[in-house]
Order: structure tokens, then sequence, then C-alpha cells
């Protein structure tokens, strides 16, 4: 009589921490790719026209943008990055627990 011990509930299968990683490694990587962008910056001239001059930045972060990075200086906006790594997290884990409870219906299966 050889009965089946259940595996432990936080017990991750090696398919299941691959498939974590790699959920890991994109959100990454969407995080640190940079967005760049063009806006205009308009300024008066002493003959009443208007000089319009284009100015490019980057901007960084999924799907939150949480460092703008625009000369000659840079802005962080804290409440984006936590929503940010909050984001991440939920993603990481909700990965987790599909592939589990996947693996797991698929061992009740089996004889």
């Amino acid at each position: 009589m050889s009965e089946k011990i259940k595996r432990p509930w936080f017990r991750f299968s090696l398919l299941t921490a691959v498939l974590m990683m790699l959920a890991a490694g994109g959100m990454l990587w969407l995080n640190a790719s940079a967005i760049e962008f063009m806006y205009g910056q308009t300024t008066e001239l002493p003959n009443g026209g208007i000089e319009f001059d284009d100015c490019f930045g980057k901007a960084y972060g999924w799907p939150w943008l949480w460092i703008f990075d625009v000369e000659p200086h840079c802005r962080w906006r804290g409440i984006a990055l936590v929503g940010d790594v909050v984001t991440l997290a939920l993603a990481i884990g909700s990965t987790a627990f599909v592939c589990e409870s996947i693996l797991r219906r698929r061992e009740g299966r089996k004889p």
C-alpha cells in the first residue's frame, strides 16, 4: 500500500519557480526600459512673437511612470514607484498561484 504523501502548500515546484523568474524579469524589463518623449517649450520674444523649442526627455516605469529624466534634472514620483512594486508583487504572486493550482489539480487526477 503505497500512498502518495501530499506536498506542503508552500513548497513550489521547479516549473513554478522558473515561471515566477520569467514574470519578474519581464516586469523589471518593462520598468527599466526608457520611454522617450518630446515636449515643447515656448518662449516669448521681445518683438511679441513666440518661439517654440523642442525638448526631449525619458521616462521610466510600467504601468505608472515613476521617474522623469528631463534636462537638466530628474523628478521622482514615489507613489508611482510604490504602485509599480505592488503590481510586480501581485503579478509574481498570481503567476505562482495559477501555476501551482494547475499542477496540484493534475497531481490529484493521476492514479
